[in-house]
């Protein structure tokens, strides 16, 4: 049995399998791929003892994240990161002049109760406009969580949030939320009457999850088990964006 580090940085239990399930998925009208890799560490235990041990958690008051966040040992992320690039390329058609540089790279845990949410914490959401920043969800604890949904705006059927697309988009989304400001607040879930689910994705321990960061997704939080502050039970995830410019 390997024994876990108990200093603030991981040992080399952080290796990826060398048998990895690799899973390339294409969602909705737009065809936009996913990438599905369960199994990716040979195993979590240590990055949870980190965040566990040497987590500093915190409110995100960057973003509309709902829930407390913690960066990820660099070591982490050169380990998880490098090994998939060349495939990122071609899955994800990124021009092979543009350059990766992996930001916001953090442990994150969902703990705000749904009634204290923001109107806007309610819908799917969109990381950025730009065609070339991925998104990387590894889901890391071995318990029951809920997993990642991704949807199609009803009305304008947009799926993806482009430059071109993003001011009329969020002006519906205004008028969305003006309709019903007051009504009880509460996660995103598959059924949605302004959004249809075209794909999710179910909380696995060691799964990673790669998408385009403009494509129109949320956390599908189970009340009973996600809202948890503790590293060791609750949907602790890391969390990683590539840049490519």
């Amino acid at each position: 049995m390997s024994m876990l580090h108990t200093t603030s940085t991981l040992g080399p239990n952080i290796a990826i399998n060398p048998a990895l399930n690799i899973q390339l998925v294409r969602v909705g009208i737009s065809q936009t791929p996913i990438l599905v890799i369960d199994d990716y560490l040979q195993s979590t235990a240590e990055l949870i003892h980190y965040a566990r041990f040497h987590g500093k958690f915190s409110p995100d008051n960057t973003s509309y994240y709902p829930g407390v966040r913690s960066k990820l040992p660099k070591e982490y992320v050169v380990a998880c990161l490098k090994p998939l690039m060349k495939r990122l390329y071609s899955v994800f058609a990124i021009p092979t002049q543009l350059r990766p540089n992996p930001i916001d790279n953090t442990f994150s845990l969902v703990t705000v109760e749904s009634e204290n949410l923001l109107p806007v914490q309610t819908l799917p959401h969109f990381d950025t406009c730009d065609p070339n920043l991925l998104a990387v969800v590894h889901y890391l604890n071995p318990l029951s969580h809920g997993g990642t949904g991704f949807f199609r705006h009803n009305r304008s059927a947009i799926e993806r949030v482009n430059l071109g697309g993003e001011q009329e988009y969020l002006m519906d989304v205004q008028r969305l939320l003006n309709k019903s400001p007051h009504s009880q607040s509460q996660y995103c879930a598959t059924s949605h009457p302004a959004y249809t689910c075209i794909y999710q994705v179910p909380y696995q321990q060691n799964r990673l999850l790669i998408y385009p960061g403009n494509l129109l997704h949320s956390a599908l939080i189970n009340k009973t088990g996600d809202i948890n502050t503790d590293p060791s039970t609750g949907r602790l995830t890391a969390n990683m964006f590539i840049k490519f410019s």
